[in-house]
C-alpha cells in the first residue's frame, strides 16, 4: 500500500503499522504539546489535515456513501461542513 491510499479493509498488517506510529508520534512529547497547544494553534493542524482530505474528498465521499448505506448525493453535501466542523470549533476555543 503507497502512503494516502484508501485500503477496501484493513489488515493487521495496517492496523499494527497505525498503531506503530501513532505510538512514535505520542512518545515525542507524551502528547504534552497538542495538550497544551491553544485553539489558534490546533486549528492550523486541523485545517492543514482537513485541505489533505479535501483533495481526496471523491473518494472518501464513496467510503462514507458505503460505510452509511447512503446515496452520494446525501453524504457529498454534508462532507464539507463535517470536515470543517473542528477546525472552525478548536479556532474558537482557548485552552491553556
Amino acid at each position: 500500500m503507497v502512503a494516502g491510499d484508501i485500503p477496501a479493509a484493513a489488515t493487521a498488517e495496517d492496523i499494527n503499522i497505525a498503531v506503530k506510529a501513532a505510538r512514535r508520534a505520542f512518545k515525542c512529547d507524551e502528547g504534552k504539546e497538542w495538550a497544551s497547544a491553544s485553539g489558534a494553534h490546533r486549528a492550523k493542524y486541523l485545517r492543514a489535515i482537513a485541505a489533505k482530505v479535501t483533495e481526496k474528498k471523491d473518494k472518501f465521499t464513496k467510503l462514507e456513501a458505503i460505510d452509511c448505506v447512503k446515496p452520494l448525493d446525501e453524504v457529498a453535501p454534508s462532507y464539507s461542513h463535517i470536515i470543517l466542523y473542528f477546525p472552525a470549533l478548536s479556532h474558537r476555543l482557548h485552552i491553556p
